[in-house]
């Protein structure tokens, strides 16, 4: 939902330039690399089962900053949650990747990858067309609270699920 208002959001509500829009959507986007360098570290540092809520909760939190971007010195709210959004998302799929790698009898490793994405990225295109059925409905910005709120809370079905308990994935039998 979120990802799909983005540059309507930008262009449209704050009216930033286009080239300014590449350039601060270029910058947020390098969250995403740093997820990928600091993933192995703080799944060490923090516990390979308590990384895949914490990087929900904690790490996934300031992207709520995302829809408090307004003109002006501001508008830093956006590449700074997006950058967030993109840290802490690398970092979770790192991390639940490989939990669900340590738990799948290896013969059925294929089969679980490829239901886990056609579940996962099947929902992309139903929350794209829900978010531009909001933006419209709503506003582009309430629907970016929805979608942004609702990434970070659903990290709580995960705080809740036995992994809470667990700091390994080791532990996991």
């Amino acid at each position: 939902m979120g990802m799909a208002l983005e540059i309507v959001f930008l262009i449209r509500v704050l009216r930033v330039r286009p080239a300014d829009t590449g350039l601060l959507i270029a910058v947020a986007s390098l969250g995403g690399v740093a997820g990928g360098v600091f993933a192995g570290r703080l799944s060490r540092r923090i516990g390979s089962a308590r990384i895949i809520w914490y990087s929900m909760l904690v790490l996934g939190f300031p992207q709520l900053l995302i829809p408090l971007a307004a003109s002006g010195w501001r508008i830093a709210a956006f590449p700074v949650g997006m950058a967030f959004f993109s840290f802490s998302a690398v970092v979770y799929n790192v991390a639940q990747v490989s939990y669900r790698q340590a738990i799948c009898p290896p013969r059925l490793l294929g089969r679980m990858n490829a239901a886990m994405r056609w579940v996962v990225w099947g929902t992309i295109p139903l929350g794209a067309l829900l978010g531009g059925a909001l933006g419209t409905l709503a506003g582009v910005r309430p629907t970016l609270w929805i979608a942004y709120a609702g990434s970070w809370a659903a990290g709580w079905w995960v705080f809740f699920s036995p992994l809470r308990r667990q700091r390994q994935l080791e532990d996991t039998s």
